[in-house]
């Protein structure tokens, strides 16, 4: 991929919704430069930054699971069968014991082969494991050989999102203040964030699992409007909020056409 592949992709997103023309800004020759200027039909001229949010390092997840795993905390002593435990990439490994055997030692004393957190578990140790932010647990086998694990940890692309889930993931992207630092330094009109969504629980609040939130304010009140495209919601969607509101617009990515506003109509 190109250095400048993500910003030219935002600026084509923005471009299909808005008209225009765009340049790209930080080329790199200057520190602390905002990434696009985007000059409107009307003569605006609209400063763009482009961020990210939630790119989960899945390498550093599995290395996680590795050294504590050889570190010996999940050798699951007090478990019968071996179990294996999908976690999304965002869980905190070491937040799991003893929470994690103890759902795990639940699911055998009911007889259970398959431990779902996901879509309102019903089962005392699927809200357990539910709790721990976990994904799934499958009994793996069911007379491990001595002195193996008996709780093995893979990463899973499910998530556990709430209704928290996104608005906590825009606070945490405003509170990142270097993006409104180079919004405020250009010379523009309006001051607009590109989010690149990646954090799975967050995009699962724009697939019309509930009523789109209250979008947190901006801390420094620099931006005036939040692009965010969440692909693992929907690749097919650009969304635009302004901070503090609950001023939602959706569009289709390929033409910019407006969408209708119910999330129904475009969490496929």
């Amino acid at each position: 991929m190109g250095a400048h592949d993500d910003e030219e992709a935002a600026a084509l997103a923005v471009q299909r919704v808005v008209g225009g023309t765009w340049q790209l800004n930080d080329t790199g020759r200057e520190p602390r430069l905002v990434d696009l200027l985007h000059d409107l039909d009307d003569r605006r001229r609209v400063a763009v930054e482009v961020t990210s949010e939630g790119s989960s390092d899945l390498r550093a997840a599995r290395s996680a699971m590795t050294e504590r795993t050889e570190r010996g905390e999940f050798t699951g002593a007090s478990l019968s069968h071996q179990w294996l435990v999908s976690l999304p990439t965002t869980t905190l490994v070491s937040s799991l014991q003893p929470g994690l055997e103890e759902a795990l030692q639940v699911a055998e004393a009911e007889g259970l082969e398959v431990v779902s957190a996901i879509r309102q578990p019903r089962d005392r140790p699927g809200r357990m494991l539910a709790r721990l932010g976990v994904a799934s647990a499958v009994r793996w086998d069911p007379s491990p050989p001595s002195g193996r694990p008996k709780i093995l940890l893979g990463s899973s692309f499910d998530v556990i999102g709430t209704t928290m889930s996104l608005p906590e993931a825009l606070e945490r992207v405003l509170a990142r203040t270097d993006n409104q630092d180079k919004l405020a330094a250009a010379d523009a009109d309006e001051r607009h964030l590109y989010l690149n969504l990646n954090d799975h629980a967050a995009a699962s609040g724009l697939r019309g699992i509930w009523p789109l939130p209250t979008c947190p304010h901006d801390p420094r009140g620099v931006i005036d409007r939040i692009w965010i495209f969440a692909p693992w919601a929907s690749s097919e969607v650009l969304h635009r909020v302004m901070p503090g509101t609950d001023r939602w617009e959706h569009f289709a990515m390929e033409t910019g056409e407006r969408l209708d506003d119910s999330p129904w109509s475009f969490s496929k």
